[in-house]
């Protein structure tokens, strides 16, 4: 899933889009919940914990890929 994600958050960034007026690119932060993981219980965990990564990758300075943990 990191390499998968990390080949996705490379493809992103260095795409040129021909829609953007402006040079400045484009980039896409990713956040990673995996099981087995004694913190993650239900469906609804996962898509939580994803979640949590998203927004600590976000919060650290976009353009990454997190793993929740």
């Amino acid at each position: 899933a990191i390499a998968e994600a990390e080949r996705i958050r490379h493809a992103i960034k260095f795409h040129k889009f021909r829609s953007l007026k402006k040079q400045s690119g484009i980039t896409v932060s990713i956040g990673i919940s995996m099981l087995p993981n004694s913190k993650i219980k239900t469906h609804d965990d996962l898509i939580s914990a994803a979640d949590d990564a998203l927004y600590e990758a976000k919060k650290s300075g976009r353009d990454r890929v997190i793993v929740f943990d």
